[in-house]
């Protein structure tokens, strides 16, 4: 059998779609985290009145970062107790969490900078 560009052309173009398709089951993944974050940063603040801020940050907030499917979601708090830990430990998704206060000016930034305030005290 000849290869022709017309079977070049065929390849390129399952690829191109089969990579859509990709795209859009991530796209839809990186939302449905964004909306699991969110709802659980109102769930933390109401149980926890100590709750100052909860931000999120990281490949699920920040568009230039690359999401993959397996990408946790990263979660910045400040003020709380170890409850939120706990309540995330029921999740689906695999949760990390820092407390902004005890990261460097660096760190604090960067969340600041390009994070997103999930909940507000």
């Amino acid at each position: 059998m000849n290869w022709t560009a017309e079977d070049t052309r065929e390849v390129a173009q399952r690829r191109l779609k089969k990579e859509a398709v990709r795209a859009a089951a991530l796209e839809q993944r990186r939302s449905a985290a964004h909306e699991h974050a969110a709802k659980l940063a109102q769930e933390i603040g109401a149980a926890d009145t100590t709750v100052r801020r909860i931000w999120g940050f990281g490949s699920v907030f920040d568009r230039r970062l690359r999401f993959r499917e397996g990408s946790d979601i990263d979660l910045a708090v400040e003020g709380g107790s170890i409850v939120a830990w706990k309540m995330s430990q029921q999740s689906d998704w695999k949760i990390d969490w820092v407390e902004l206060e005890e990261q460097d000016d660096s760190m604090l930034r960067s969340v600041q900078s390009a994070g997103v305030v999930l909940y507000e005290r």
